[in-house]
């Protein structure tokens, strides 16, 4: 089977409410977590932008945070720095601004080299004898996690002209693109503590390695 590569990682915090202070507090209170003297960019929006559009981007080396009025994120390429990073991420005090989390999300992309025939077998045989150049398939089922329903998503994309920045150069891939995409419920309504998020990260970096549709590529 072909060997999978972890191109990048996306943790994601929803807010109870949305944010409405200056955005200069949250970039604070991520440097007393992850250290200072950060690449620090404001974004100026119009109130009437939608509220998951970043308002502040803070950036390190390795990695960048970014936060809007109902979301704060963490996004990192592959590294062994990876957990480390997120228990960081998970320890910022955003309860003293006043920021309560109701949902927990995390994005994990993978890379596949594999031909584009390796995905005929997903297809009927209405679509399999077809010369395709692209193919997106994509699949959702509700996982029960610490009894927390949630998406669990996997999705895949085969390409022969992959533009992905990674490690801040864009590389030209052919092959597949595999998303693993699991959140808790839009419908969750209860505050997720500390603790609470850990787990959920916990399990759904584990489930981000299980795959249906991957298994069939092989």
């Amino acid at each position: 089977m072909s060997t999978l590569n972890t191109l990048n990682l996306q943790i994601a915090f929803f807010f109870k409410e949305d944010f409405s202070k200056s955005f200069e507090w949250v970039s604070l209170k991520v440097q007393e977590e992850f250290g200072p003297n950060p690449s620090v960019n404001y974004i100026p929006l119009d109130n009437s932008a939608p509220n998951d559009l970043p308002r502040v981007e803070i950036i390190y080396n390795t990695f960048r945070i970014q936060c809007a009025k109902n979301r704060i994120d963490l996004i990192m390429d592959s590294s062994p720095e990876n957990i480390n990073l997120i228990n960081k991420f998970n320890n910022i005090d955003l309860f003293s601004l006043g920021i309560n989390i109701r949902r927990v999300g995390l994005v994990r992309n993978y890379y596949l080299n594999a031909e584009i025939k390796k995905a005929n077998k997903l297809l009927n045989n209405d679509f399999s004898t077809i010369n395709l150049k692209e193919i997106t398939l994509r699949i959702n089922h509700v996982t029960k996690v610490k009894d927390c329903d949630c998406n669990n998503i996997e999705q895949i994309d085969y390409s022969d002209s992959i533009d992905y920045t990674h490690n801040g150069s864009i590389q030209r891939l052919s092959g597949y693109i595999i998303r693993r995409d699991i959140n808790t419920l839009n419908e969750l309504t209860i505050e997720l503590v500390k603790d609470d998020r850990k787990t959920l990260i916990d399990e759904f970096m584990r489930l981000s390695e299980e795959f249906v549709l991957r298994s069939k590529l092989s």
